[in-house]
């Protein structure tokens, strides 16, 4: 016989509420056999629409994702249906929300009735949510869009979310603040558990985690099975036909928890680790690092923090949201400002940020005791790397390590969250982890382990830049390395060569400052001495200075004359770069007293070719090119090719000066002849632009643009932004001179471009200026304004000396 609408058999005048058997004062059997009618009621309902519509079980309970066990089991009234099954009932069977109305009545029964054995109403046992939790927005839409999933992918499948990050990064009160913004999506309650995973001894094992979970169920003590493998079967089959969140806190690893994970689809999942948990594949992985800048500025003065300590604290705390909890508390328990005073000691720093209940450093710690002997080793002596983050290599060489081993503990020290990874492959301390590093490393190893890591990781750096130097600059003359034992990369060619520069220039710097530090002198300066070429080619005079000025002071502390007078020549160039002819002079002239003395005749006439860009730059081209002249005999002479080229061109320039074209063609095409034999392709860009400028300085439109072009194209395939920019600018030039307009703007706009990502405003800004003088229309060449846009500046960026 087909079941009725549930409306049709209600005898009750319209909107006259079903009896309330709940508060009437009723007995609790009068209440149950309510509950078992409505559940009842449910079932003979979904059985008449199911057929209605013409669907097997099998067949909706493919449409729902729940099994046709358990639907079947609740069209006879053996189980009760929650708020999400009829849901999805409705949405299948066209039911206008008929079911989900008897499911509401059902739930209603459920919260004020007494539980039936073996199960409790609604458990929920969720921590409070704060108030000043700010920023994390997209990784909170993660977490519900994650979670909102649940019973959609199959009825055994459940989803789960897991939220992994560093101690203190906050992933407890945004599993919380996800898990309270669920909780209607769980009708059935919320189960939250902290497992403990970083305290030690005091972490919940699976078994204890599971007895807790079934006792919060409703379960009885003596019905909970003794085995784990048992108590798992029970929790997952205590929540079918529920739908329920369950919350698992401060995980350690998946082991921990796999058999706490129900087998029930309607249910879901929230964890939070700071291991990532990657054997949880099906689970939705949402990583958290440090907060933005503006949540921070947000959470601070939510905090109560006042507005002139808010930066420093911003800067202390590195975006850690318990740091930041723990300095503001401090902050505004002592006013003086005591707290953030010390902020330069780095021990003092991590040891101040505790408040007596919570405690930066422990944190910290309970982290590394999950590390065996081995792993915390490798973390400690990675901790003493000086610069902002590292590769494989660099860990293998510092750590002492073979790359194979060094890469497995790098993922293992990854998965902990003690580390940090990029998609290019490099890893990195927050700034707080690496002060904890260093702190435990002088704590726990002595001093000369440490200086002999930082000794290792010196060498790899310098070992590898010097390789990479050879590509970058071949035919140099170069001193015999430190050593040519020991790890380093491996660079086979010229891309390769500059990409690794590019990717450890900070750390090159700050490895030349380690050096200095821990005297090893000689390192330094060499350290710069390799970056020479490769700063010349980005045109990093900041960084030239930089390192230069430490190389040179560790030159003079070690006593090596000859590294000194080589260092004092580089430091030159960058004078001259930055018009300060004086200074320029001045390391000239110590450079040259300094080789004389050591009777080194090469070093001599280097630094003289050096100092008559000088007397070019000072406006007497004469001198340049008596100096100029005296230093390519010996250089050909000695059979220097290298030297002979890069000192036709210097020769060419001085000759374009005073008027010699014919001459400075001469020299700048035996130049160009000797650079591309070699493979210089740098050098060769930079001659191929004097060529240009020179032929259109004299009018050979066509030759110039043909050489200009040439240099813009090998300007790029070596990586000059410089070169590739001076040949658009000329080629501009070239085209204004037959009134080409849109070719100009073409042109001047590809090297205002690359000026501003290399930083020269005045270059940009100078070419801007000309941009917006340009004429709208075509000009008649006999106008006046057909002269302005050549520009000439013979000489002033391509003398390249050698430093040597």
């Amino acid at each position: 016989m087909a079941a009725r609408s549930p409306l049709a058999h209600d005898s009750r005048p319209t909107g006259c509420p079903r009896p309330n058997y709940h508060r009437d004062g009723g007995s609790q059997s009068r209440r149950s056999e309510a509950l078992m009618e409505d559940v009842k009621e449910f079932g003979t309902e979904l059985r008449r629409l199911r057929e209605a519509a013409c669907l097997s079980l099998a067949q909706l309970a493919r449409r729902t994702n729940y099994s046709k066990g358990h639907l079947s089991k609740i069209e006879n009234g053996r189980a009760r249906p929650n708020r999400l099954l009829a849901r999805r009932c409705d949405e299948v069977l066209e039911a206008s929300g008929v079911l989900s109305e008897l499911a509401e009545v059902i739930s209603a029964g459920r919260k004020s009735s007494t539980a039936v054995p073996g199960a409790s109403p609604q458990p929920s046992a969720l921590p409070r949510d704060t108030v000043n939790f700010y920023g994390r927005q997209a990784e909170l839409a993660e977490i519900l869009d994650a979670l909102s999933q649940a019973g959609k992918d199959g009825p055994g499948i459940v989803a789960t979310c897991a939220v992994v990050g560093m101690g203190g990064v906050g992933k407890t009160a945004l599993a919380v603040r996800a898990a309270h913004r669920l909780r209607p999506l769980f009708p059935d309650g919320c189960l939250f558990l902290d497992l403990h995973g970083y305290a030690g001894n005091a972490a919940v094992t699976s078994a204890d985690a599971l007895d807790r979970l079934l006792r919060r169920l409703g379960i009885s003590g003596d019905r909970i099975p003794r085995h784990i493998e048992d108590r798992s079967a029970l929790f997952s089959d205590s929540l079918t036909g529920r739908s329920v969140l369950l919350v698992l806190d401060n995980a350690f690893d998946v082991a921990q928890i796999l058999p706490l994970l129900p087998g029930v689809g309607t249910c879901g999942v929230l964890i939070t680790s700071r291991n990532e948990l990657k054997a949880l594949e099906d689970a939705h992985h949402v990583r958290l690092g440090s907060l933005p800048r503006a949540d921070v500025r947000e959470l601070l003065r939510a905090l109560g923090t006042t507005d002139s300590a808010v930066e420093e604290i911003v800067e202390w705390c590195g975006g850690l949201p318990l740091a930041l909890r723990i300095a503001s508390a401090r902050h505004r328990e002592e006013l003086d400002g005591d707290l953030l005073r010390s902020s330069g000691d780095s021990v003092h720093r991590l040891r101040e940020l505790e408040d007596g209940e919570r405690s930066l450093t422990s944190v910290f710690d309970a982290s590394l005791r999950t590390l065996p002997p081995e792993l915390v080793r490798t973390y400690l002596l990675l901790g003493l790397h000086p610069g902002p983050d590292f590769g494989l290599e660099a860990a293998a060489a510092l750590a002492g390590i073979e790359a194979r081993t060094a890469s497995t503990r790098l993922r293992r020290l990854l998965d902990a969250s003690l580390l940090t990874g990029s998609s290019a492959g490099r890893l990195s301390f927050h700034d707080l982890l690496r002060l904890f590093a260093d702190e435990r490393a002088s704590a726990l190893l002595s001093e000369a382990e440490r200086i002999s890591a930082l000794r290792r990781g010196i060498d790899y750096y310098l070992r590898t830049l010097e390789l990479a130097d050879r590509h970058v600059t071949p035919n140099r003359h170069r001193m015999p390395s430190v050593s040519d034992q020991g790890p380093r990369r491996e660079i086979d060619d010229y891309a390769e060569a500059i990409g690794w520069i590019a990717a450890e220039q900070d750390n090159l710097v700050t490895v030349g400052r380690a050096a200095y530090a821990a005297g090893l002198d000689s390192h330094c300066w060499r350290l710069a001495y390799a970056l020479r070429g490769f700063l010349f080619l980005a045109r990093a005079w900041d960084v030239w200075f930089e390192t230069h000025e430490l190389a040179l002071r560790a030159a003079r502390r070690a006593g090596e004359l000859d590294a000194e007078a080589k260092t004092r020549n580089n430091l030159g160039l960058a004078f001259l770069e930055h018009g300060d002819h004086m200074a320029a002079a001045a390391q000239y002239d110590q450079a040259l007293r300094i080789f004389q003395r050591l009777g080194n005749v090469h070093g001599e006439h280097t630094t003289i070719a050096h100092r008559a860009w000088v007397y070019f730059r000072q406006g007497d081209p004469h001198r340049a090119l008596e100096d100029s002249l005296k230093a390519l005999a010996f250089v050909e002479r000695h059979g220097l090719y290298r030297n002979q080229a890069i000192l036709a061109r210097d020769i060419a320039l001085i000759e374009i000066e005073l008027g010699r074209n014919t001459e400075a063609v001469a020299h700048l095409s035996a130049a160009l002849e000797v650079f591309n034999t070699l493979g210089l392709r740098l050098d060769a860009a930079m001659a191929l632009n004097c060529l240009g400028e020179l032929y259109h300085r004299v009018g050979q439109l066509a030759d110039a643009e043909e050489t200009l072009l040439r240099a813009a194209e090998l300007a790029r395939s070596c990586g000059s932004s410089f070169e590739e920019a001076r040949a658009h600018e000329d080629l501009g030039a070239v085209a204004a001179d037959t009134f080409d307009w849109d070719r100009v703007r073409w042109h001047w706009n590809a090297a205002m471009a690359r000026y501003v990502d290399l930083h020269d405003t005045s270059r940009a800004e100078l070419l801007r200026a000309r941009l917006e003088a340009l004429p709208s229309a075509p000009t008649d060449p006999d106008s006046a304004v057909a002269g302005p846009w050549r520009s000439m500046r013979y000489g002033e960026e391509y003398h390249r000396p050698e430093g040597d």
